[in-house]
């Protein structure tokens, strides 16, 4: 059993750890981004994930159009997350910097390689395992990265013919 000693320590802990972490995310990134509001450790992130998140509809590594591809959906992801609310863009904030330090995306992500060198199985396992995670706040962190994601893909008009849609009826002006 736990003794209320023991959980004050570990909320502590796990406040000071969230802490450094944000804290590391907020200092200014090595060189000039483009990004309104990732950094490009950011884009890393979202470089290696979506391909996964999207599979099927995202163009195959190495095939034509790939580069294209995750440029724009790096871009539009970084559109949609500066369209937010200040308070939805510090959660979002507060997601990368769990997935952008080492030691967090290592021992929370399961993600052992930089996002640059990770295999696609390697991400793959780590959405399916927060995905179906039993707790709460991983499941949160999926869904976060699924909507972000799959919002900024589908958003394109270029992107609708991958799943049958025709675009929206013209309702003649």
């Amino acid at each position: 059993m736990i003794t209320r000693r023991q959980l004050i320590k570990t909320g502590m802990a796990g406040a000071l750890f969230l802490a450094s972490t944000r804290l590391a995310h907020a200092l200014p990134p090595p060189g000039k981004t483009d990004f309104v509001f990732l950094s490009e450790k950011d884009a890393e992130v979202i470089s290696a994930v979506a391909p996964s998140m999207l599979e099927g509809a995202f163009p195959e590594h190495g095939s034509p159009g790939y580069e294209e591809a995750v440029r724009k959906v790096v871009a539009r992801v970084d559109a949609t997350i500066s369209g937010l609310t200040p308070s939805m863009q510090d959660e979002v904030g507060e997601l990368f910097s769990v997935l952008n330090f080492p030691p967090t995306r290592m021992f929370v992500a399961g993600v052992w390689k930089p996002w640059t060198e990770a295999g696609r199985a390697e991400i793959t396992s780590f959405l399916e395992s927060w995905q179906k995670s039993r707790f709460q706040l991983l499941r949160s962190g999926y869904d976060a990265l699924h909507e972000l994601i799959t919002a900024a893909w589908y958003s394109n008009p270029e992107t609708w013919a991958s799943i049958g849609y025709p675009g929206p009826p013209d309702v003649g002006a």
